[in-house]
């Protein structure tokens, strides 16, 4: 019997995870901020999905929501960050999956090299209460106005933002590290705190965390970010 709530504390439990609610469920509900260019072979064992991105991010595929668009119904909306995931028996949920990770190879540890220092974290629950919660959530998520569906005008934008994105992405040094060919271009991205905290780290000025990060943050650009911004 499935205890109520158990913790993943590793991006390949996360993925493990995952993959056993993929195959006990008749159909799933998964929001997802960022699909990676992997999310349709990662989704291949599920049934009946619905999903709901950020799509206009740079950091969701294009090509990837194209492809899942074969076989589940997707939707976008800006500003979406959350990583739930919701399975189904028939039409009551069984269990669901709250947690950091997107949908990418690196993200759930598939990638050895790009996941190699990075920090997952999620649990699994079965608890009725929690379940009945997360599926109004979603359901409230899926219907909202600002929700919209995918079309050719979406999937063009998200193509200029993800190639954007891939041109100034953070470029790994000699030493494993990693740091942006253009710290400036990093305030264009909309996970601006996650991007210059990553940088943050990368350099030698300080290996600081929460407030500390932030206060460093707008300090490195202060021509274009305020703590408003974080």
């Amino acid at each position: 019997m499935d205890t109520p709530l158990k913790l993943l504390s590793t991006p390949t439990k996360i993925d493990k995870a995952l993959g056993e609610l993929l195959v006990s469920s008749k159909h799933v509900d998964l929001a997802i901020a960022f699909l990676g260019q992997d999310a349709p072979e990662m989704l291949s064992q599920g049934k009946k999905m619905r999903i709901v991105c950020w799509l206009d991010s740079g950091a969701t595929c294009p090509a990837a929501v194209a492809k899942l668009q074969e076989t589940a119904e997707v939707r976008h909306v800006s500003g979406m960050h959350a990583k739930v995931v919701i399975g189904y028996g028939n039409k009551k949920p069984r269990r669901a999956i709250v947690g950091s990770a997107n949908l990418s190879r690196a993200a759930l540890g598939r990638d050895t090299q790009d996941a190699q220092g990075r920090y997952e974290v999620g649990v699994v629950t079965t608890h009725p209460d929690t379940l009945v919660g997360l599926q109004g959530w979603f359901e409230q998520l899926w219907n909202d106005p600002l929700t919209l569906s995918v079309d050719a005008a979406a999937l063009e934008k998200a193509q200029v933002a993800w190639e954007r994105r891939r041109k100034e992405r953070p470029a790994a040094s000699a030493e494993g590290k990693t740091k942006p060919k253009n710290p400036l271009a990093l305030t264009k991205y909309p996970d601006l705190f996650e991007a210059a905290l990553e940088w943050a780290r990368a350099t030698p000025l300080v290996e600081a965390i929460g407030v500390e990060a932030v206060e460093l943050a707008s300090k490195l650009y202060p021509e274009t970010m305020t703590k408003d911004d974080l």
